[in-house]
């Protein structure tokens, strides 16, 4: 049997493969999904949507704190664990009919396209092609995804930019998906939600915040200056902040987590479900945030995005359209507030879907095998 063995580690990942998993199933294929433990995948209800169990876990020591030195010891027993164990799995009969996948720009990444070089297993690399050119920034996400892609058969890359770059930089096949597979996963989402509304957001118009880049959390200055406009924007305009764990335990550190937590004008939420961060997305006026992952998801709404880093992957979605890069100017932090307004945009609606062409893609590529 034709199985796909899909290396996860975190429930994002998961989140944007669910629907390729489900279109490649329905096409014959056995999917097996082989956890690194990242994230706790078993708790992750699009495991479910995806009708799948994890049939491998690869982890030899999860990070039991979300630090650099924790997840260093995980990476490096479960990369080592990872290839012991899959070298005794793919004996010559499995190995026939096998094909691997990673996923976009996670430390998994690495992990997965690295065990599967060193086995000789061939593998494809979804969401490939997105460069900023700077190793640091941002980090180690630049790295993931260009080692992700160096070794892979094949690369499935979200617009016609990132796959011409990948047919001139690397050996696999470049294919364009045209979109991120996220917009199957942000639109399935969105249909759930429907028109309700999160239980803790302001009843009035309100703004999205978020801080979680290791290059920027560690960094005194940036964090404290963020902090210090973002409290000064919620003085005029309401503020949902999503924190992360590690994000808080710096911000307390440089002694100014208590003056976002005690602003009457900021409500404080943990990291929440997807459904439930789509819906504040949906109803914010505008999200300020350094993240990567949901840039995607930010431009097919067409919500205003003001992109809190200082090297942004060249031609990304949304660059220039609903998002604008603060350019570490940190008075361009506040000034949005005046200017959202004309990074407001329509949604865009698929006209293809990117769990089909890659399916049939796989499909091309065991027929070719043959």
């Amino acid at each position: 049997m034709k199985t796909l063995y899909f290396i996860i580690g975190t429930q994002a990942e998961l989140m944007k493969l669910f629907k390729v998993i489900n279109a490649a199933r329905e096409r014959g294929y056995v999917c097996k999904i082989i956890s690194t433990g990242q994230n706790d995948l078993r708790s992750c209800p699009y495991l479910e949507r995806a009708h799948a169990q994890v049939d491998m876990d690869i982890t030899a020591k999860s990070a039991k704190k979300k630090d650099t030195s924790s997840y260093l010891g995980w990476f490096v027993g479960t990369a080592r664990n990872g290839k012991k164990m899959l070298k005794e799995y793919f004996t010559p009969e499995r190995r026939k009919d096998a094909l691997c996948v990673v996923h976009g720009d996670t430390l998994t990444t690495t992990m997965g396209a690295w065990i599967c070089k060193s086995l000789k297993l061939p593998y494809i690399h979804i969401e490939s092609g997105l460069r900023s050119f700077n190793f640091l920034s941002p980090f180690p996400e630049e790295f993931d995804r260009l080692y992700g892609s160096t070794y892979s058969v094949m690369n499935f890359c979200p617009g016609k930019i990132h796959a011409e770059y990948a047919a001139k930089k690397f050996r696999g096949k470049a294919v364009d998906t045209v979109y991120n597979t996220c917009i199957e996963t942000l639109y399935d989402a969105v249909e759930q939600i429907g028109e309700s509304r999160h239980p803790q957001e302001p009843q009035s118009a309100y703004f999205m915040f978020m801080l979680h880049r290791q290059e920027n959390i560690m960094n005194k200055k940036f964090v404290v200056n963020v902090a210090q406009k973002i409290c000064r924007m919620a003085d005029t305009m309401p503020c949902v902040f999503i924190y992360h764990e590690q994000t808080k335990n710096k911000m307390q550190e440089f002694g100014c987590f208590d003056a976002l937590a005690n602003h009457p004008g900021i409500t404080l939420l943990p990291r929440q479900g997807y459904l439930d961060f789509i819906r504040l997305v949906c109803h914010a006026e505008f999200i300020t945030t350094d993240g990567c992952g949901n840039q995607q998801e930010f431009y097919y709404l067409g919500k205003p995005y003001l992109i809190l880093r200082t090297a942004v992957e060249r031609n990304t979605e949304g660059l220039g359209w609903n998002a604008k890069v603060f350019g570490n100017d940190f008075e361009a932090i506040p000034a949005f507030l005046t200017e959202y307004h004309q990074y407001v945009k329509p949604r865009v609606v698929p006209e293809v879907l990117p769990s089909e062409i890659i399916a049939n893609s796989i499909d091309e590529w065991f027929a070719q095998k043959q």
